[in-house]
């Protein structure tokens, strides 16, 4: 059994990077000839956009042969109407009595529900009985859920703009002993997270497939799963992504400040919208380069290589000719050179010291 999992992709219309990252994940399920896609929650971003793009789902769906598996999260749980049709080959979890088996995997779907933590425990006992008279059609069993997992400190930004609140809480320890293999779960944006439950139970987070808040930096990923391998794996997603680079400018560095920029640029993905933070400190008088030049050099770059930027640039760097040339940064210099210690540590001295005299003058 072939699988990919998902969750938070919070779509809205069917023409923005949300839809489009979707299409990738529905690609990748075809290129690795997958038996089932598992969402875990938030496939809409709420349920008027779920009404609007029911119709056109449905033929997205129609682009492979693997089951869509699919259970209702926190922003969509009122999206699955009793009738309501998704496609042929989608499931939606309605029930947490009622299992989908699919070759020798069997399917548990928890819906999202204002729950408390033991409240979500209770229904997990519960689920231990159902596994074990269920042993006998399938030998692999998955629950979906999405949950937010108290035993990491998360920040409330890692699951999206959600605010304060808990939303249906769960810990590592409520999955031991339960008889589950995998526990497929949703909610958590930031990052893909793969942890293990004793005996042989496997927590997964997959993280959004897509940057939905500039929270979720880098680029995405999905889990592929291959159960007869005993594989799991990260994959990454050819999808939109929020990418942070921070630069910090040597006055020493031989290499001119825009350079030292354009190179930590070369290799921005096409799908990246960048953060881009530039601190430190530039020497003027060494290389002609003044902070409002360096401010537009930074610019003139970003738009001659077509950067997307999802913020303005921070520029927080300084000037610091003046303290270089001083007579008391010359004599530490001088004396911190004749010193037998780590090149690294007498960098950092050298920026201590411009630091303090950044602040007296």
């Amino acid at each position: 059994m072939r699988i990919i999992h998902t969750a938070d992709i919070h779509l809205k219309d069917s023409s923005d990077e949300r839809w489009r990252a979707l299409k990738k994940v529905i690609e990748l399920a075809n290129e690795k000839e997958c038996d089932v896609i598992t969402i875990s929650g938030d496939l809409f971003d709420n349920t008027a956009q779920a009404e609007k793009l029911r119709g056109e789902i449905r033929e997205l769906f129609a682009n492979t042969k693997a089951r869509v598996l699919i259970i209702p999260g926190n922003h969509d749980k009122n999206v699955f109407r009793s009738g309501y049709f998704f496609g042929e080959n989608v499931h939606i979890f309605e029930d947490f009595s009622k299992p989908l088996v699919v070759r020798e995997c069997c399917f548990w779907g928890l819906p999202y529900s204002d729950s408390s933590g033991q409240e979500v425990l209770r229904k997990l006992f519960k689920l231990k009985d159902k596994i074990e008279s269920a042993r006998s059609e399938a030998n692999k069993h998955f629950l979906l859920i999405h949950t937010e997992l108290l035993d990491d400190v998360f920040l409330p930004s890692d699951y999206g703009d959600e605010g304060e609140g808990r939303y249906m809480p769960v810990r590592l320890s409520y999955f031991e002993d339960i008889g589950l293999d995998y526990v497929l779960a949703g909610h958590f944006h930031t990052n893909c997270s793969i942890r293990k439950i004793p005996p042989s139970c496997f927590f997964i987070y997959p993280g959004s497939p897509v940057s939905i808040t500039r929270k979720e930096i880098g680029k995405r990923k999905v889990v592929f799963i291959d159960t007869e391998a005993g594989a799991i794996d990260e994959m990454q997603l050819d999808s939109f992504h929020f990418e942070e680079i921070n630069i910090f400018l040597d006055p020493f560095d031989e290499c001119l400040p825009i350079d030292r920029i354009k190179n930590s640029l070369d290799n921005l993905d096409r799908n990246a919208s960048l953060i881009l933070k530039v601190s430190g400190y530039i020497d003027s008088r060494k290389s002609g380069v003044s902070e409002k030049l360096l401010w537009e050099q930074i610019h003139k770059l970003v738009e001659e290589q077509k950067i997307s930027l999802a913020e303005e640039v921070h520029t927080e760097y300084k000037d610091v000719g003046i303290i270089l040339s001083d007579d008391i940064f010359k004599n530490f210099n001088e004396r911190l050179g004749e010193e037998d210690i780590d090149p690294e540590a007498k960098d950092r001295l050298r920026k201590l010291l411009i630091r303090a005299m950044t602040e007296i003058l």
